[in-house]
């Protein structure tokens, strides 16, 4: 499902076909958590879709789909949170503001400003386009961030799909 300009919420439907489980279907002492619609973006949100995995002990099954992890929930956060992310990338440690979390070809990248990078007086800053497998030790900073002005969360390419967006 491809959808511009909109904020699409996967969870539970991580993936096509997903494969969520919760930790017991058949009891659910936390009633008043439920998971969050992913048609519904004012009832699921990213903040809404990381307090149901850790509160409930959401787990994901162990299989070469997956596609949640710690570094797509980090992203998630930092992107409800307006907050800027610290990683490794190609052995160096980079800032970035997040804006987009979004699926190519089964691989999950982040649309992001990376804050040190220098532009030239002419150019006005735009978001780069990282594979969130190739950012390592990734950590939420305490550092707020304003979203682009230019940014709409148009996906990048025709068929990516969108997970989140600022």
């Amino acid at each position: 499902m491809t959808v511009r300009g909109t904020v699409i919420q996967k969870i539970p439907e991580l993936k096509r076909g997903g494969r969520y489980q919760p930790p017991n279907p058949v009891s659910n002492s936390h009633a008043s958590h439920t998971a969050p619609s992913p048609k519904s973006p004012s009832n699921g949100t990213c903040a809404d879709a990381v307090q149901y995995a850790q509160c409930c002990n959401a787990q994901f099954l162990d299989s070469p789909d997956k596609t949640m992890t710690n570094a797509s929930l980090t992203v998630m956060e930092a992107i409800a949170r307006k907050r800027a992310i610290a990683a490794l990338y190609n052995g160096q440690r980079i800032v970035l503001a997040p804006h987009l979390l979004f699926e190519r070809h089964g691989d999950q990248f982040v649309s992001a400003l990376n804050a040190g990078k220098s532009w030239r007086s002419d150019e006005e800053p735009r978001l780069g386009q990282f594979k969130l497998a190739g950012l390592g030790a990734l950590e939420l900073l305490d550092e707020p961030f304003e979203p682009l002005a230019s940014f709409c969360g148009i996906l990048p390419r025709e068929d990516d799909v969108a997970i989140f967006a600022v």
